[in-house]
C-alpha cells in the first residue's frame, strides 16, 4: 500500500479481512469497524424528513440530526422573513431570482 497511515492501512486491512475487530464507538458502546462503516453508508443513503425538527441544539444528537434541525431552523427563518417582506411590499421571487444569479 503506498500510503504509510497507520489508521488507514488497519481500515484497509480490516474491511478486506474475513474477521472484524471491535471497536469503541464514541458514547462507549462496542462496535466493530465494519458496522460503524454500515452505519455511516446507511445514512448517506436514506431519505430523511424533518419531522420532530428542530430539536434543542444543546440535547444530543448525531451529525445528521443536528444538519435535519438546521434545515429545519432555515425552513423557518425562511417562512418568518417571507412573511415580512412581503407585508412590505418586497417581491420576494425578484430578490431570490437575483440571489440565486449573484452566487451562481
Amino acid at each position: 500500500m503506498a500510503d504509510n497511515n497507520p489508521q488507514l492501512v488497519k481500515l484497509v486491512q480490516e474491511l478486506g479481512a474475513s474477521g472484524d475487530d471491535p471497536i469503541t464507538a464514541p458514547d462507549g458502546s462496542p462496535r466493530t469497524l465494519r458496522g460503524a462503516v454500515k452505519d455511516i453508508f446507511g445514512k448517506t443513503r436514506t431519505v430523511f424528513r424533518l419531522d420532530g425538527r428542530p430539536i434543542d441544539p444543546r440535547k444530543g444528537d448525531d451529525l445528521v440530526g443536528h444538519v435535519l434541525s438546521l434545515r429545519a431552523e432555515v425552513q423557518i427563518l425562511r417562512g418568518i422573513t417571507t412573511e415580512l417582506a412581503r407585508a412590505q411590499g418586497v417581491d420576494i421571487d425578484a430578490v431570490t431570482k437575483q440571489v440565486l444569479k449573484a452566487i451562481q
